[in-house]
């Protein structure tokens, strides 16, 4: 290849960065553009500076690396972060702690509206509490929840990902396989995303996992191997559906398409539908418990009373699958894939290049999963949390792009390739250390009531959360704390206007106990002022 192909590529993938400025987008702004910028620019000089040698990368000191670096940013965040930024992540935790308890659902201890959490349905009849996504991603965190350290969850996918993508990249014939495990260390997407629980980290394994089944499948030279990979790519896509529902169909459907180029397409393709139906079972049977209907998930239960959508016919609010504006979503996600792939203005299209190129490998299934992917998601009313840099919802396709990077730079003058490993080992990192402070504000903003409270509230206090207002969406930033509650433990609750506060905490089982107003914005994290007791 040429390097004057290489410029062009790059070129075509910094248009939808480009073209996204004017549109003033929710989650792309154009300092987004500076340092992928400056990486896009590096990269043409030091090409231009770099001798033609033939570098020849050691394996294992590149997925050492690869490996260390992970590890080093999910316990550093891990421990800075007071607590997660997200609410999606807050619930997954919380239903997670459930689940390592033995427990499917949380009890509340007086009126609901005491422990409103964003993305947790509080039912007002059986007053039990649960988180509004699917159970998956909880099941996943579970077990480091049980093990008393949640950040496992996360730092284990993370190597998992890692692995996964050499061991594919070696299947898949690439020269230096072990550099995919260096291009997904460096990109600034997988970095940020780490740090997070976001179910999109509990996913992506299995996406590589079942992509890796597939490649396998399709090698099979018995028709007994190509039913067993088939099954494990079935087995695969069934746990992505249990954890997130419209990514495993589409990954479903993309695998699919793959096995039938396998010698037994028919026996696979049965054997991964076989596969995939427990994980279904588990699925519609968590429906029915939670909101009485199998085919009702509880994401709708939850959409019909606290979305942010109004549907005049019925009379109640909506937030649904479904309600987005097409265009802006869809450039949302690939503006943010041209800045957030590896730090390089327009790198992700070397990603998107390469798996079309390897079609004819897997039968084209990188290349659909990856194309329809943010399609797909730009149906969907909301672009992705602003944290992670890059097209959420996209998250899982990430790895692929990194093997089609990687088929496209074996073809590159050996300079080129030296200096794009080179300034993406630098560019990315350095793109995600930008967008720490913000992350770490937002952390400490949601947990300034309890740190507050650590220094200025007696043991067994209760803590009044500002209701939510114009000026301080309250609901939003803080959340309740969780019964049962110990003597000696400080619980937080919400303000519930128009209600006689002394009567429900009383109901709750707080008699006695010294309550305090959280003021926030009274002092660098905010104060507490005293009010009573509760009678």
């Amino acid at each position: 290849m040429r390097a004057r192909t290489l410029i062009l590529a790059l070129a075509l993938g910094a248009l939808p960065a480009l073209i996204a400025l004017p549109f003033d987008l929710p989650r792309f702004t154009p300092r987004n553009l500076l340092i992928p910028s400056i990486g896009l620019l590096a990269l043409l000089v030091l090409a231009r500076a770099l001798p033609e040698s033939r570098w020849r990368p050691r394996s294992g000191l590149i997925i050492g690396a690869a490996l260390s670096l992970s590890l080093f940013v999910t316990v550093y965040a891990n421990t800075r972060l007071q607590v997660s930024v997200s609410n999606d992540e807050q619930a997954y935790l919380m239903q997670a702690e459930l689940f390592a308890s033995g427990r499917l659902a949380d009890s509340l201890p007086a009126e609901p509206s005491l422990w409103r959490w964003r993305q947790v349905y509080e039912d007002p009849q059986s007053r039990l509490s649960f988180a509004k996504y699917p159970a998956g991603t909880s099941l996943a965190i579970a077990p480091a929840v049980a093990l008393g350290w949640p950040p496992l969850a996360p730092l284990f996918a993370g190597i998992l990902d890692l692995l996964l993508l050499v061991a594919i990249a070696r299947r898949l014939g690439l020269s230096h396989p072990a550099l995919a495990a260096l291009l997904l260390a460096t990109s600034p997407f997988f970095l940020l995303v780490q740090t997070s629980f976001q179910s999109e980290v509990f996913t992506m394994p299995f996406v590589l996992a079942g992509y890796l089944a597939l490649l396998l499948a399709r090698e099979s030279l018995t028709p007994a191997k190509t039913a067993a990979w088939a099954a494990c790519v079935g087995a695969c896509s069934g746990w992505i559906f249990l954890a997130r529902p419209l990514t495993g169909v589409l990954f479903a459907g993309a695998a699919g398409i793959g096995l039938i180029g396998t010698r037994a397409r028919l026996r696979a393709l049965v054997c991964a539908a076989a596969a995939g139906l427990p994980f279904l079972a588990l699925f519609l049977a968590a429906n029915d418990f939670y909101t009485g209907n199998p085919l009702r998930t509880v994401y709708d239960l939850y959409a019909h009373v606290r979305g942010p959508w109004f549907d005049a016919t019925r009379a109640e609010p909506v937030d649904v699958y479904g309600n987005g504006d097409f265009f802006p979503m869809f450039l949302d996600r690939t503006s943010r894939w041209a800045v957030a792939f590896c730090g390089v203005l327009g790198g992700a299209v070397l990603g998107f290049w390469g798996v079309l190129r390897l079609r004819k490998r897997d039968g084209g299934a990188a290349l659909l999963f990856a194309g329809l992917t943010p399609i797909a998601y730009s149906f969907h009313w909301y672009p992705g949390h602003w944290a992670y840099l890059g097209p959420l919802y996209c998250f899982e396709s990430l790895g692929f792009l990194v093997l089609g990077a990687l088929a496209v730079l074996a073809d590159l003058p050996p300079r080129w390739r030296n200096a794009f490993l080179i300034v993406v080992a630098i560019a990315g990192p350095s793109l995600a250390v930008t967008r720490w402070p913000a992350i770490t504000a937002e952390s400490d903003l949601r947990s300034a009531p309890n740190r507050v409270a650590r220094e200025q509230a007696p043991p067994g206090a209760v803590v009044l959360l500002p209701a939510p207002s114009r000026e301080l969406d309250s609901l939003k930033i803080w959340t309740p704390s969780r019964a049962p509650f110990s003597a000696d433990e400080v619980v937080f609750v919400r303000t519930v206007p128009g209600f006689d506060m002394p009567q429900l905490l009383s109901e709750a089982g707080l008699s006695g106990r010294p309550v305090f107003r959280f003021v926030h914005g009274s002092g660098p994290d905010g104060q507490l002022e005293r009010l009573g007791t509760v009678p």
